[in-house]
C-alpha cells in the first residue's frame, strides 16, 4: 500500500470537505469587507457629528465657547477615532487563493493530494482572516465607545 493510499484511507473524506474550500473563501471575503465597511459608517457618523455639533452648539447658545474643555475634548475624541478607524481600514489582508500558485506548486498532485493541500491552506487563511476579522471588529467597538463619549462632551458642553 502507497503513502498515498494511507492518507486517503485515513483522511476519506477529503472530496465532502473540499466542497466547503471556495464557500469559505466567499464567506471570509463578506466578513472582511463587512467589517471594513463598519469602520466606514463609524468614521462617516463622527465626521458628521464633529462637524455638525458647532452649528448645533452656536444654534442654540449664540455666545457658546469654542475653547471649551468639554469641546476640545470631543475634538481629541474625535481626532483618536479617526486614527484608529484608519488604522482599522487598513490592517489585515485578504488572503485568498491564487490560481498561479496551484499552476506553479500543485500541479504535479493527484487529485486528491491537491483537494486536501486545499483544505489545508483554506484553514490557514480562514483562521488568519477571522482573526483580522475580529480586530476590525474589536476597534469598531472601541471607535462605538468613543464616538458615545464625544457625543456625552459635545452634549454637556453644548448644555453648559
Amino acid at each position: 500500500m502507497s503513502g498515498n493510499d494511507e492518507l486517503q484511507k485515513r483522511w476519506p473524506s477529503v472530496d465532502v470537505a473540499y466542497e466547503f474550500v471556495m464557500p469559505s473563501y466567499q464567506l471570509l471575503a463578506r466578513r472582511f469587507e463587512a467589517a471594513g465597511r463598519r469602520l466606514t459608517s463609524l468614521l462617516w457618523i463622527a465626521s458628521g457629528l464633529t462637524l455638525a455639533a458647532p452649528i448645533l452648539a452656536k444654534a442654540f447658545t449664540p455666545d457658546i465657547s469654542f475653547t471649551s474643555q468639554l469641546f476640545i475634548v470631543g475634538l481629541l475624541l474625535f481626532a483618536v477615532l479617526v486614527v484608529l478607524g484608519l488604522m482599522g481600514r487598513i490592517m489585515g489582508i485578504l488572503t485568498l487563493s491564487d490560481p498561479m500558485v496551484h499552476y506553479n506548486t500543485s500541479l504535479h498532485e493527484s487529485e486528491w493530494e491537491f483537494k486536501k493541500n486545499a483544505i489545508y491552506f483554506a484553514g490557514l487563511h480562514f483562521e488568519s482572516e477571522a482573526n483580522a476579522t475580529r480586530r476590525k471588529g474589536n476597534l469598531a467597538i472601541l471607535i462605538t465607545l468613543l464616538l458615545v463619549a464625544q457625543i456625552l462632551s459635545f452634549a454637556f458642553w453644548i448644555a453648559g
